[in-house]
């Protein structure tokens, strides 16, 4: 007998399948290296790996974790040696990949069926019974197994991977906005309220000058992490409520000064018979409307631009609109309209140079039109301009409830009729003087906070009618403080609102779930401080 585990005497082959014979009879060992000496299964050898007994094998699975197939005796050095191997690999080993195939001697030794149950096996074969024939045909259905489990255990990993790297992007993705967004909010903030002071008109040029820019820069930050989120699936439409005529007249207030520069007239033309309330995400189609009316405005000088609204077909509560914005500017070549809608792509590199731009902003539109059940398309000539149109499906308003919500006006008083008592907890001073300054301008105070623990004592010591809680402080981040300050008042706590510069899904529904009631975006506008202000000055 062999005093040690070996391997066959043909070359190793880097590909081979492994197969590990584990028995104390020699005659077993040479009747299995015979069966498989020029045998090849999908094009690669078999090499066996020999133990006789179970105690060699052990060291051999430690050596080569790539065994496909055990072939193992049952008793060896001791009646039950070979299912006390088994239950060694399979639970010390952790190794449930490896396809065990028991063959024994003395068939009805232990019963078959519960060896198969107990032991984890893959396969129970007589030695007596098995002829090349039936040996081969076992191991390539055990080989097949093996391959099997290998694949799915490769997708799995790979999976795993992907999810790793995609949660790492996200990770990234919400630090980087925080880090930018946060001074891009003092940015915007003290630029709007350094415009409610007299200044001469060369300094109102400067700010302005300065106020644009910051706009651009967030525009870009806003493409970048309106991409990603997409790209992930994890960009979600909401469904409420909008006027139609509201949101298109908004749009022309926003384009109206950038469209006087540069002498073109900007209309809109609704069709009538469109109702004025519908359900949809009014942000995002503003965001759509937007990007188009921008670019029209970035490509068309001295001309005119028109914003058409049409109902293209109703089905049941759905509504079908297409919209056009069409402008008289330089056109966009033939060659270029295919990929227009791709990400990166600009018309030329000298667009790019020219105008700026991430070159996201028609690929973000194209993807929010087909989260809205529609399509996106363009049509131009060079030297005659651009029809940009898409299609979203939104839905019809019951038009009892249309009534009642145009009957309905927010009326900004606090329910107990006295001046809102207020509780900021933000611990960046900008911020501070940026929130400061705009309640003033709303003829409200504060109480402040400079981090989650000082706004959890004082909290819990008096009264307010709204919390603003930045999300990201030292000591106890905004999160953990609105848990406990929801926890000690209970039905007494006043609304929440989150001051985030938070992009993620992930980091929305954590707000959410702390207990805050809303989110108020950094950079923040006076007109976003006021909205909330009057959402939630009833609800305490």
């Amino acid at each position: 007998m062999r005093s040690a585990a070996t391997t066959n005497t043909a070359p190793k082959h880097d590909t081979a399948w492994k197969i590990l014979v584990v028995d104390d009879e020699e005659s077993v060992h040479a009747v299995t290296r015979l069966a498989f000496a020029l045998f090849q299964f999908q094009g690669k050898p078999i090499e066996i790996l020999n133990a006789m007994s179970g105690t060699e094998a052990q060291a051999l699975f430690h050596e080569h974790k790539d065994i496909a197939v055990a072939l193992i005796d049952v008793v060896m050095e001791s009646d039950h040696a070979g299912l006390d191997l088994v239950r060694y690999v399979r639970e010390e080993l952790e190794n449930r990949e490896v396809q065990i195939i028991i063959r024994t001697g003395q068939p009805g030794f232990a019963p078959e069926e519960d060896v198969i149950l107990d032991y984890d096996i893959n396969d129970y074969q007589c030695k007596t019974d098995l002829s090349h024939t039936r040996l081969k045909t076992a191991v390539i259905s055990a080989l097949r197994n093996w391959q099997n489990i290998q694949r799915i255990e490769e997708a799995n990993l790979g999976r795993i991977q992907a999810e790793s790297i995609a949660l790492s992007k996200s990770l990234f993705l919400a630090q980087m906005s925080h880090e930018i967004r946060t001074p891009m909010n003092g940015v915007l903030g003290i630029t709007e309220l350094l415009g409610m002071t007299e200044l001469t008109q060369q300094q109102r040029e400067y700010l302005d000058t300065i106020h644009g820019s910051a706009h651009a820069l967030l525009t870009v930050l806003n493409d970048i992490l309106d991409f990603s989120k997409i790209e992930a699936g994890k960009l979600e439409l909401e469904t409420i409520s909008f006027r139609l005529p509201v949101l298109l007249e908004e749009l022309r207030r926003l384009f109206r000064a950038q469209a006087q520069s540069r002498g073109v007239r900007l209309h809109i033309d609704l069709d009538k018979n469109i109702p004025r309330e519908l359900i949809g995400d009014p942000v995002r189609l503003r965001q759509i409307l937007t990007n188009l009316v921008g670019n029209a405005i970035k490509f068309t000088e001295n001309g005119s631009i028109g914003i058409k609204v049409r109902e293209k077909r109703r089905i049941g509560d759905r509504l079908e609109l297409e919209f056009h914005v069409r402008d008289t500017g330089e056109g966009i070549p033939k060659d270029v309209l295919p990929n227009l809608f791709t990400e990166f792509r600009q018309a030329s590199a000298s667009v790019a140079r020219t105008h700026g731009g991430t070159g996201l902003g028609l690929a973000i539109c194209k993807r929010l039109v087909e989260l809205m059940r529609g399509e996106i398309s363009a049509d131009s000539e060079p030297g005659q301009g651009s029809d940009f149109h898409f299609t979203v499906t939104l839905q019809l308003v019951d038009e009892k409830t249309q009534h009642d919500s145009t009957q309905r006006r927010p009326v900004m008083v606090a329910k107990s009729g006295k001046k809102l008592r207020l509780l900021v907890a933000e611990d960046n001073q900008v911020n501070v003087m940026i929130v400061k300054g705009m309640l003033e301008t709303l003829g409200l105070e504060a109480t402040l906070a400079a981090n989650g623990r000082d706004a959890l004592e004082i909290a819990t010591k008096q009264s307010f009618d709204l919390i603003l809680m930045d999300c990201r402080m030292p000591e106890m981040d905004g999160i953990e403080a609105t848990e406990r300050i929801v926890d000690a008042l209970r039905d007494k706590c006043p609304p929440i609102v989150a001051m985030t510069a938070a992009v993620t899904e992930e980091e929305k529904r954590e707000c959410f779930k702390a207990g805050m009631c809303d989110l108020l975006a950094k950079p923040m506008k006076l007109s976003d401080l006021q909205e909330i202000l009057e959402k939630w000055r009833h609800a305490s």
